[in-house]
Order: C-alpha cells, then structure tokens, then sequence
C-alpha cells in the first residue's frame, strides 16, 4: 500500500485523469483502468496463494474488488485534502481494512 500512494501522489494528475476518465466512459481508458484494476486483484490474491489472510471464494472477490475502489477514492481524496490524517495512518486504514473486511464476510 505504501508504494501505491507513493505513486499516486507522484502522477496524481495523470492517475485521477485516467479514474476519471474511465468512470466517464472512455472505452479505450476503461479498458485499461480495467486491466490495472483486475491485476492488483490477482496480485493480492497470488501474494497469498495459500490463502492464510485472505482464502480465494466469490465473495473476497468481491470484496477485495469493492476494497481496490475504497482504496483509491480514499488517496485520491486524501491526495486533495489530508485534513489531519497523515500518510503512515492512510497507509495502516487500507492495509488492515482488507482482512477486517474479509473477516466480516459470514462464513459459506
């Protein structure tokens, strides 16, 4: 998490342009905003490929796509208006918000 807002603060107009831009119905935008969305999925899911914080189901699917949307609309706007919340606090709520949020999920 940390190296994403480290990147999102260094191309902050060239990121939001592209979330925006895909949001707004570029095809071609969207498409890639797409492929980077569905690559940080496979990549939290590959980084843990025994499933010991998060195990592969339809639902953390679900949930951790829902999370990659909360995550980058709260650096974005994090980006624009720190109001008091620094960068390590921003960095531990994303981080520790994925498994709560997994945990949370009632069991199959």
């Amino acid at each position: 998490m940390a190296a994403y807002v480290d990147y999102v603060e260094a191309n902050l107009a060239g990121y939001r342009s592209l979330v925006r831009a895909a949001a707004g119905g570029n095809e071609t935008l969207r498409g890639i905003y797409e492929d980077a969305r569905t690559a940080l999925l496979e990549r939290i899911f590959a980084s843990d490929a025994l499933g010991e914080v998060i195990a592969e189901t339809p639902a953390t699917r679900l949930v951790v796509r829902g999370w990659a949307a909360l995550a980058e609309e709260t650096v974005l706007t994090w980006c624009d208006d720190p109001g008091g919340v620094s960068r390590d606090q921003v960095v531990a709520l994303l981080t520790e918000g994925l498994p709560a949020l997994v945990a949370s999920l009632p069991p199959d």
